[in-house]
């Protein structure tokens, strides 16, 4: 699969208006860890920054220079000195994040969930220094 297909896929992702909200509901629900860091959260914004932060890990993929420092700040919001997120929390964002995915793009093959899962995960071990 090319790079331009995981645009494409998250382009049709971008097309359903439930595609964030869903994510988050899953996500949410995956754990009382993850519901206690998103209890006070406005969560239009979050979204916002979401779409945004997706953005830039498809960019990352791809090699783009522009979603290095998007995702160097979020290496330090994310980090150990703000928000310390644990590592599981990532391993279920993934997971959240692919079934939402496959809900929402009705054109994904297997081949392109494998590339999201590959992308995300370049992104995650970019951000978390591993």
């Amino acid at each position: 699969m090319s790079d331009l297909d995981l645009s494409r896929s998250y382009g049709r992702c971008l097309l359903d208006p439930q595609f964030l909200d869903r994510f988050y509901d899953r996500f949410i629900a995956s754990s009382p860890a993850v519901a206690e860091r998103f209890a006070k959260t406005d969560m239009a914004r979050q979204k916002d920054m979401m779409r945004s932060s997706l953005s830039m890990l498809v960019m990352f993929d791809k090699g783009k220079p522009i979603a290095r420092p998007t995702l160097d700040q979020l290496r330090v919001s994310h980090g150990p000195g703000r928000y310390a997120i644990p590592r599981q929390m990532y391993e279920d964002w993934l997971e959240c994040l692919l079934v939402s995915v496959r809900e929402s793009d009705r054109q994904l093959t297997p081949e392109l969930e494998a590339r999201w899962r590959e992308a995300m995960t370049k992104g995650i071990a970019y951000m978390t220094g591993s």
